[in-house]
């Protein structure tokens, strides 16, 4: 194999943007062609560039959730138009690896263009099973390999798929920055409600953070589409009189220039993370971490060790953890630093690497009806 055609459907610096950065730079170390197609214009687009990838713009067919039933029947209305146009572009490539399971335009395109096409999961659908597992229906058909960022994304696809889908974990291009140890706290993802911020604040509202008072930043913002969101968040905020705690900081591109002056980083996701980017980039740093024992964070967290976890949805089981650690700076260090050593040890491009250059092979080999 020679060369890879990429497809993803955003062009932020959000954790998956970041997570076909590496992908794209694997590869090339490899000595493979890689091209990538984006389904939007932004930052992402020069970082790629700037790498030597090619770097192509198209509509991919992806489903926002943002958008709802609605949104499917304008996907469903666009999917003919979308698979001719990227067809004759994915079959210039030996392998296409679609970069998220929501790009329906992507994952049709590389089927129609008869290449291998491997689909990467990072997405949970907890709560809506019937939709993804129709979705798994037509991947058992045009996927010969499907890779999901976590055991417990793997265990959400049913058992006919799950037998062709391998777990590679993703592999967080790790910041040199080092928390400073503090009592700060910083919450660092897109705002929406599954990610859980709402939780955050209604923890710092709670008796046992009352008199400690710890102030909330809060790096990231919405998906165009959820503005709603993040102005019922912000009224929560003036309800409980949390104005002077919490900072919205908005979408910047170096998160951990911000996240450095906390010691303390809250990833309360209310449904399955589905991987933990984030998570992995603070631990990275040395920061006390805590995140929900849900997906992807109870694969990466060893509660107690390398950080805490708690159950989703849990404002004073949150409050009480966030509490423990600013009252306890020795548990604190302790975590941060146990934490630092241990992503720094499990996540390695040169693993990644391999990872991925052994789905390619087993997609290569598999039939076009995708081997078990």
């Amino acid at each position: 194999m020679n060369s890879v055609l990429l497809i993803h459907p955003n062009a932020e610096r959000y954790g998956a943007d970041r997570a076909l950065l590496v992908l794209a730079g694997v590869l090339l170390d490899r000595r493979l062609r890689v091209a990538v197609v984006l389904g939007q214009d932004g930052p992402l687009r020069s970082d790629l560039e700037q790498m030597g990838v090619t770097v192509a713009l198209r509509e991919v067919g992806a489903l926002r959730r943002v958008e709802g039933m609605a949104g499917v029947a304008r996907l469903l209305r666009r999917l003919p138009r979308v698979v001719r146009e990227l067809s004759p572009l994915a079959g210039d490539y030996d392998l296409v690896h679609v970069n998220s399971s929501v790009v329906v335009g992507g994952v049709l395109a590389g089927a129609a263009a008869r290449k291998p096409v491997v689909v990467h999961v990072r997405e949970s659908y907890a709560g809506r099973r019937w939709m993804w597992w129709a979705w798994c229906l037509v991947l058992s058909v045009v996927a010969r390999r499907v890779v999901a960022v976590s055991e417990a994304i793997r265990a959400e696809a049913p058992p006919w798929l799950r037998r062709r889908t391998v777990v590679v974990a993703d592999c967080p291009s790790l910041p040199a920055e080092q928390a400073e140890g503090g009592e700060g706290i910083v919450c660092i993802g897109r705002i929406n409600d599954w990610k859980g911020q709402d939780v955050l604040v209604r923890a710092l509202a709670d008796s046992s953070l009352r008199a400690l008072r710890p102030a909330v930043t809060f790096v990231g913002d919405v998906y165009p589409g959820g503005e709603g969101y993040r102005r019922q968040l912000q009224e929560l905020v003036a309800q409980l009189g949390l104005e002077d705690r919490v900072t919205f900081a908005g979408y910047t591109d170096a998160p951990a220039t911000i996240a450095r002056r906390a010691g303390i980083a809250v990833f309360p996701s209310r449904r399955p993370e589905p991987f933990g980017f984030a998570l992995v980039e603070c631990m990275a740093m040395g920061h006390a971490c805590i995140a929900t024992g849900a997906g992807g964070p109870a694969d990466i967290v060893d509660h107690g060790v390398t950080g805490l976890l708690v159950p989703p949805d849990d404002a004073a089981a949150l409050a009480r953890s966030i509490a423990c650690l600013i009252r306890d700076p020795a548990l604190r260090a302790r975590i941060g630093a146990a934490a630092r050593t241990h992503v720094r040890e499990r996540y390695r491009p040169d693993r990644h690497g391999d990872a991925i250059a052994d789905v390619y092979r087993q997609a290569l080999r598999a039939g076009r009806k995708g081997a078990a």
